[in-house]
C-alpha cells in the first residue's frame, strides 16, 4: 500500500481484548469488515469513506474522522 493510502498518524484501538493499531485504509477497512463487534450507521459510513478513499474518489483525512468516530460510538478507541 503506498504512502497516499496511509493515515496521518495511527489510530489505536481495542476491540473484544485485542489492540489493533490502525495505520492505513486496508488495515481500517480489514477491521470494519472482519472484527467490528455491531453494525452501526457510523460503521456503514466508515466503510463507505475508506472505500472511496481506496478507490481514488475519496479523502483519506475524511475517511479517518469517520472511522474514528465509529471506533468512538463502540467505546474502542485507546487514547494512549
Amino acid at each position: 500500500m503506498g504512502a497516499s493510502k496511509e493515515f496521518s498518524a495511527p489510530i489505536s484501538l481495542e476491540i473484544d481484548g485485542r489492540t489493533f493499531e490502525i495505520i492505513n485504509l486496508a488495515d481500517a477497512g480489514d477491521l470494519l469488515l472482519h472484527r467490528w463487534p455491531i453494525d452501526t450507521t457510523r460503521r456503514r459510513a466508515a466503510m463507505r469513506a475508506i472505500m472511496l478513499a481506496l478507490r481514488g474518489e475519496g479523502d483519506i483525512a475524511l475517511a479517518r474522522r469517520v472511522f474514528i468516530a465509529a471506533a468512538v460510538e463502540i467505546f474502542a478507541l485507546r487514547e494512549d
